[in-house]
């Protein structure tokens, strides 16, 4: 199992989880979705891709294009998935994985910090695998895509 930049176990505070963020702050990143969803995805498209870091280069058109994808999800799915995120606590079930896991996650991830989010899934999968990607955010996936192609070939190749 692969989880590359994951929301597991969840990031919202709980019992199990005290250090984790206000559900209600989640609540209210919901309620600007509403109100306009351009411009959350707008504004929120250099937090994602991490623009401000080293090495997190991407064209404008690149970004552009990726913010015009994000509104190809409903208004609805866009909600429900916030709803899920500030409610999500997988722990027991990842604790009860008995796979390897790999999970890839950059230290600027604002979507899923680090702390609350991979360094956790890691710490509680038995046979877990972490592999930090500095300065990346939850958009690694486009701005570190040469290496997570690699990592993730070598770990379904078992090395």
């Amino acid at each position: 199992m692969a989880l590359v930049a994951g929301m597991a176990p969840g990031p919202a505070r709980s019992a199990n989880h005290p250090e984790g963020v206000d559900p209600e702050l989640m609540l209210a990143g919901i309620d600007a979705f509403r109100r306009d969803r351009s411009a959350f995805f707008a504004d929120g498209a250099r937090a994602f891709f991490a623009l401000d870091r080293p090495g997190n280069e991407l064209s404008e058109a690149y970004v552009e294009t990726m913010v015009r994808r994000c509104h190809g999800a409903t208004a609805r799915a866009g909600v429900a998935i916030g709803e899920l995120i500030a409610a999500l606590d997988v722990a027991p079930e990842l604790a009860a994985v008995d796979l390897p896991v790999l999970v890839v996650h950059g230290t600027h991830d604002a979507s899923g910090p680090i702390e609350l989010t991979g360094r956790r899934a890691a710490a509680l999968a038995p046979n877990a695998t972490l592999e930090v990607y500095e300065n990346a955010g939850h958009g690694l996936f486009a701005t570190h895509a040469d290496r997570l192609t690699a990592d993730l070939r070598r770990f379904a190749a078992g090395e």
